[in-house]
């Protein structure tokens, strides 16, 4: 079974549409998707507009193949699992997310760790037949927390007496529990700095 996520947020007719395409080349190959509010009409592909953070998780673990939107979630938790995972960014300039945030995610990772990105439908299709053709490298694994280095060099930006700071520490990402830690730095009682840092 080949799973196919775009997130829960907006939809990403594109993507389907390449997916769809896809499959019909495939018609011995299962395709689960997990889509929503796509106008596009799909004929080869099963999808669910909507799956339980549980299910998701049995959905990966039960796939031979990850196919996603660059989103960080999904990305690290494939990474955990050491499967074969493509990834299908979104672009700003198509107005299928809100800047080009997806791009920059995938070029570091594609450098870092050997991510598969796709940056069109015809790479796509490329990346589909490597795999098939057992060519395709997993990428490597991904650390499951955040260096000590990383976090001392946060710590020492927001130490006191300078301004004050709050932690929100260990919020449930889809129900994979991972960590986050949000920091934030107020001055005269006014917000002026906020970062957001996934622990790995």
């Amino acid at each position: 079974m080949i799973f196919v996520t775009i997130g829960t947020q907006v939809p990403f007719d594109r993507m389907i549409q390449a997916i769809d395409e896809i499959a019909a080349a495939l018609p011995g190959k299962e395709f689960v998707v997990q889509a929503l509010e796509t106008q596009y009409q799909p004929k080869h592909i099963k999808v669910l507009d909507y799956i339980a953070p549980a299910d998701f998780k049995n959905y990966i673990e039960a796939a031979e193949l990850i196919i996603s939107h660059a989103g960080t979630g999904t990305i690290l938790s494939v990474s955990q699992l050491e499967k074969p995972l493509i990834v299908f960014p979104r672009l700003g300039k198509l107005k299928e997310t809100r800047n080009d945030h997806q791009l920059a995610t995938c070029r570091m990772l594609e450098k870092t760790t050997g991510l598969q990105v796709a940056y069109d439908e015809k790479q796509l299709k490329e990346k589909v037949d490597t795999y098939f053709r057992g060519e395709l490298p997993v990428m490597a694994k991904m650390p499951q927390f955040a260096s000590a280095q990383l976090l001392n060099s946060i710590r020492s930006f927001i130490e006191p007496p300078q301004f004050l700071f709050q932690f929100k520490v260990v919020q449930e990402i889809n129900d994979l529990n991972r960590e986050v830690i949000v920091l934030w730095r107020l001055q005269r009682g006014v917000k002026v700095l906020e970062i957001t840092v996934t622990v790995w």
